[in-house]
């Protein structure tokens, strides 16, 4: 068999969508996967730290990680590979416009970085996901990867050039550069390794472009609409996903 990569989605995808923690079952299938000679790698929303704050690198060993929706790319030994960051008069801009509309913002680097008073749309995602610090003032020298608004007002977005958003599961978005998506990281990751495709797993709208290009892809239960015309299988309940999809797939 000629060497392939499986990437998955942390959130509703390693995490359950229900519980917000890992199925029992998922690291045997990770392992199994593994031990069939399957390479297998994340490509997450989330910034590096939060992804270890939920144990996910604990499953298995991971040949390559995409956190950050693409804009950072890490290699076994957790060595960035790739990197892109936003502006900081960029991330100013943002935020200015965010906050004089009344909206929440929070910034991805190496970790999270609130710039908000908590509002009720903060609240009720990080009491899911966790993860919540206090506010602190934007330093333009750390660095930040996406940002994150909290609420369903994104209209404002569409006018700063350079940057994105994807409304994903809840009442929050992902923002990113313009440029930038998973399949950008993935790409990145794949030209690291010396492959040309790969196998994906994803629930929401910010595995949109790894479900259009991947090679098999494979939707959760409980996935985005827009994800379900590239899916090749979409798994039937939100209990044991993983070892549900992966079943089918080696049976396929």
């Amino acid at each position: 068999m000629a060497q392939e990569i499986i990437f998955f989605d942390i959130d509703g995808t390693l995490l359950n969508p229900i519980t917000f923690k890992i199925d029992e079952t998922t690291q045997p299938t990770l392992q199994k996967l593994k031990d069939m000679g399957y390479l297998l790698g994340i490509a997450t929303g989330r910034a590096y730290s939060a992804a270890q704050d939920v144990g996910v690198f604990d499953l298995v060993e991971w040949d390559i990680i995409v956190v950050n929706n693409g804009q950072r790319v890490l290699n076994e030994k957790h060595e960035v590979i790739y990197e892109d960051f936003i502006a900081p008069d960029l991330v100013q801009e943002f935020i200015t416009k965010a906050h004089e509309r009344g909206i929440a913002v929070m910034g991805q680097g190496e970790r999270w970085h609130f710039f908000s008073e908590a509002n009720d749309y903060m609240r009720e995602v990080h009491d899911e996901i966790g993860g919540f610090t206090e506010k602190e003032e934007f330093d333009p020298n750390i660095g930040l990867y996406t940002l994150m608004v909290y609420g369903y007002d994104y209209d404002f977005i569409d006018t700063i050039d350079g940057l994105r958003y994807v409304q994903v599961v809840g009442p929050y978005a992902d923002v990113m550069l313009e440029s930038i998506d998973k399949f950008v990281g993935i790409s990145k990751a794949l030209d690291y390794l010396g492959l040309k495709e790969y196998i994906g797993m994803g629930d929401s709208a910010n595995d949109f472009e790894m479900a259009k290009h991947a090679k098999t892809f494979i939707a959760t239960h409980h996935a985005s609409e827009i994800l379900i015309p590239y899916a090749d299988y979409q798994v039937e309940s939100e209990h044991e996903e993983i070892k549900k999809g992966f079943d089918w797939f080696l049976k396929k």
